[in-house]
């Protein structure tokens, strides 16, 4: 939360993603032997969703608490069931009905006010507890039969493309910034 008072949101994504991207590349060298042109559509799908995860909880951590942030980002967990049952057919058995009433049961106690309403902080997280459990089901059905370690390097370069381009077109941003060592930490 500190970088977010130096760094606008879309291009502290696209400093984290870029890095990321590089440093797997690197990391997974021996492995580019398995590349193919599919990976590149892959990698953009699933970059885009965890780049919208991340955009969109990082906006709503500007306006919440970090522990809330933390608490209803979580929730992806008994979203991803049901997504599933959406895309996959697959029915969520009773364990995760349950699950997901004590999960709405507490986000309530958490996010709600007293008058019965939501803050647009808890709001943007909640959305992006759905896009982390989009990025869930996209990863189980696009990577079969993929290296999964190179798999990740695309979904991380296209997450940080997907920032650039959005962090070049809206935001404002000066690397002088970055000289501070105490902006990330």
């Amino acid at each position: 939360r500190n970088a977010l008072d130096n760094i606008p949101v879309f291009h502290l994504l696209a400093i984290r993603f870029t890095v990321g991207g590089l440093l797997l590349s690197l990391i997974c060298w021996s492995r580019w032997k398995a590349f193919t042109r599919d990976y590149l559509w892959r990698g953009a799908v699933i970059g885009g969703f965890l780049f919208l995860a991340y955009a969109v909880q990082t906006f709503g951590l500007a306006l919440t608490t970090p522990s809330k942030n933390a608490f209803l980002t979580a929730s992806y967990c008994v979203i991803v069931p049901f997504l599933t049952w959406a895309v996959v057919k697959v029915k969520p058995d009773r364990y995760n009905i349950a699950a997901a009433l004590l999960c709405i049961t507490g986000v309530g106690f958490v996010s709600l006010n007293d008058q019965l309403s939501i803050n647009a902080g808890d709001l943007l997280t909640l959305l992006c507890a759905v896009f982390y459990a989009a990025h869930i089901v996209a990863v189980a059905k696009v990577s079969p039969g993929k290296d999964v370690l190179l798999l990740t390097t695309f979904q991380f370069v296209f997450a940080g493309i997907y920032s650039w381009i959005f962090g070049l077109s809206m935001e404002e941003f000066s690397f002088q910034l970055l000289s501070d060592p105490g902006v990330f930490w």
